[in-house]
């Protein structure tokens, strides 16, 4: 694998440490499987880092720094703020492509029958077709 994916994987490992996701598994686990179903290095490293912010000690100028402008600022795209309305968020999400890939790949690997054993996915995957 690329040095920039096994740092961006080391970092947010790390930073993930004992996090967990809404169904109890290890929060750094999705991160690897959107990041595994991507195409370009870029889109990974947004999918590694795609739910760091606000959550892990990560900021956007480590992501920036380590792997410049273009993951940081999908990662920004992915990353909802405070009181936003969902489809301003989804508007910010379209208009970046490394987001909106990284995004499509998300609800994909939601949609795997594989990953459709829990409700919660089921009622997360709705929320994003409703919307």
């Amino acid at each position: 694998m690329n040095a920039k994916y096994e740092k961006a994987l080391e970092m947010a490992t790390a930073a993930y440490q004992g996090k967990k996701d809404s169904l109890g598994n290890d929060f750094i686990d999705h991160s690897i499987n959107v990041s595994n179903r991507c195409r370009s290095i870029n889109e990974k490293l947004v999918a590694l880092f795609s739910g760091s912010l606000g959550r892990t000690n990560i900021s956007i100028e480590d992501i920036r720094i380590n792997f410049g402008s273009t993951v940081s600022d999908a990662v920004l795209a992915l990353t909802r703020k405070k009181d936003e309305p969902f489809k301003e968020y989804l508007r910010r999400i379209k208009a970046n492509p490394v987001a909106r890939a990284v995004k499509l790949e998300d609800i994909k690997y939601r949609i795997d029958l594989d990953n459709n054993k829990k409700t919660d996915n089921l009622e997360i995957i709705m929320k994003w077709l409703n919307k």
